[in-house]
């Protein structure tokens, strides 16, 4: 059993944890547990539709040039790390049992207070991912009052 501390495994790999093309169980987890705070007050966004959310993200990373994708591994990797997350954001316990507030916090450290500027801009890939998976989809259309893309003529 690895070690609560110990970071994921970041090496290049052919594809993800079913039902995944690019992320693992536990990046999925932390993407689950980002995305619901990043979209909370959504009005269309629900609990629910956390895990086709994530698939939507996986979809999305799938997608983006292989260096893209070597970083996003890299961040999901030190996001899996207990000690990075403590050191970084304040966040002691796992994804699985911080609270929301506690998630919301270490997200506003990295967005507002890091005193890195590699925390900032992986707060960002972070919200670009989850706001444009999420925005990608039709149910979120609705909240904004876009009807969607005008039908192709041929």
């Amino acid at each position: 059993m690895p070690s609560p501390l110990a970071p994921l495994p970041v090496s290049p790999r052919d594809g993800g944890d079913p039902p995944y093309k690019f992320l693992s169980r536990e990046g999925a987890e932390a993407l689950r547990v980002i995305s619901r705070v990043m979209l909370d007050g959504c009005p269309e966004f629900g609990a629910h539709e956390g895990e086709e959310l994530v698939l939507a993200i996986d979809a999305l990373i799938a997608r983006l040039p292989e260096a893209t994708q070597t970083e996003l591994r890299q961040l999901l990797g030190l996001l899996g790390s207990r000690l990075f997350m403590a050191l970084t954001g304040g966040l002691w316990q796992g994804w699985e049992r911080a609270e929301p507030a506690a998630i919301e916090a270490f997200l506003e450290r990295w967005r507002q207070r890091a005193l890195l500027p590699q925390l900032r801009a992986a707060y960002q890939a972070l919200q670009e991912l989850v706001m444009a998976a999420w925005y990608s989809q039709d149910k979120a259309w609705s909240a904004l009052a876009y009807s969607g893309p005008p039908p192709l003529r041929r």
